[in-house]
């Protein structure tokens, strides 16, 4: 019996007929490692999302079908996945994963068993077909209504308060937490805190609409401090300028006057804009995580008594542009959006709106 690996691995270089029949414990989890390794061209981190999402599947599988025989997995199992993302909820009751995500999950599993399906219809391929076709075929996308939930946007009430929390930062942000020890004084800030930086971040936020992923990857070069404008990674490739507001500008400059310099002499001379702590050089790559910006954020928001993530604040500017100019040109602009279509729906109403006026008639 010759395992499945090795099979595939025959298969795909050679395309031939005479490989052997008995292929050892055909198993979705064994075709998802020759996939990754035959089947998949994107980047590392395109894979990681997609490893997980199939993943997820294979583990619905075993779960639902006591095995991962690749013969279990049928069309009814496929819906029955299906269902499950749509219905999965969390310990507080709150659903596990938005449309949006349980349609990238199911894309990604989709074209895994079409893969598998082309491998397997092949006449010259040395394994058995599904029975009933490809089991992710008709399987259908999950409804998701608006193409952005606009209606989580912060409000303008919220924004100010987030960033009056920012600025106070400054001064009660990282204060040590031992009330015996600083019973009777003003607790220190932690050695390792950053509330110029942090309050920089909020304010960039807030005062651009950037995506947060990009904001450890930002570069002094990418930062045009006198013309206020700001080179993103946009998401899905190329890059695009935003403009920055000027109360950005001026917490930026705080940041790169009061507290970068010496962060930047502990990195080498670091380009990077926003740097981290230099305790952080043994266990950092020289630039924040994603998960520190999430931080500092909740840090902010969570002082302010608001909801929302920096994502509902980048729907708040889109909103905000749009008002303001009229022109939803100028809405993709400074949000990045590669089609236009993503910025027509900062034109839909509130259902509040649609609500009032509905009783004004």
């Amino acid at each position: 019996m010759i395992d499945l690996i090795t099979e595939i691995d025959q298969y795909s270089s050679r395309n031939i007929a005479s490989i052997k029949k008995g292929i050892s414990q055909d198993r979705v989890s064994l075709w998802a490692n020759a996939y990754f390794e035959y089947g998949v061209t994107t980047s590392a981190a395109s894979q990681k999302v997609q490893h997980r999402n199939i993943d997820r599947f294979i583990i619905f599988m075993i779960e639902t079908a006591d095995s991962d025989d690749r013969r279990r997995w049928t069309k009814r199992l496929s819906g029955q996945f299906r269902e499950y993302l749509g219905s999965a909820s969390d310990e507080s009751g709150k659903r596990r994963w938005s449309s949006r995500t349980s349609n990238t999950t199911l894309a990604h599993v989709k074209t895994f068993a079409k893969w598998i399906t082309h491998i397997t219809d092949d006449p010259k391929s040395p394994f058995e077909s599904f029975p009933a076709g490809n089991p992710m075929a008709g399987i259908a996308s999950m409804p998701t209504g608006s193409v952005l939930e606009i209606d989580r946007a912060m409000t303008p009430r919220d924004t100010n308060w987030i960033l009056d929390a920012a600025d106070e930062l400054v001064h009660v942000g990282g204060r040590r937490r031992d009330r015996r020890r600083f019973r009777d004084e003003r607790a220190p800030q932690r050695a390792d805190y950053r509330p110029y930086r942090n309050r920089a971040i909020i304010y960039f936020i807030n005062g651009t609409g950037a995506r947060r992923e990009t904001i450890p990857r930002l570069t002094l070069d990418d930062i045009d401090l006198k013309g206020r404008i700001v080179r993103v990674k946009r998401k899905g490739g190329g890059e695009y300028r935003p403009s920055v507001s000027k109360a950005a500008i001026a917490a930026i400059k705080d940041y790169i006057e009061k507290e970068r310099p010496l962060d930047a002499d502990a990195w080498g001379g670091s380009q990077t804009l926003f740097l981290p702590a230099p305790r952080a050089i043994k266990t950092s790559s020289g630039q924040l995580s994603v998960r520190t910006v999430n931080n500092i954020w909740n840090e902010a928001r969570d002082r302010a008594g608001v909801k929302g993530t920096p994502h509902c604040a980048r729907h708040a500017v889109g909103i905000k542009v749009l008002e303001k100019t009229g022109k939803l040109s100028a809405a993709q602009s400074q949000l990045g959006h590669l089609n236009i279509a993503t910025t027509v729906s900062y034109t839909r109403p509130k259902r509040e709106e649609v609500m009032e006026a509905l009783d004004d008639l």
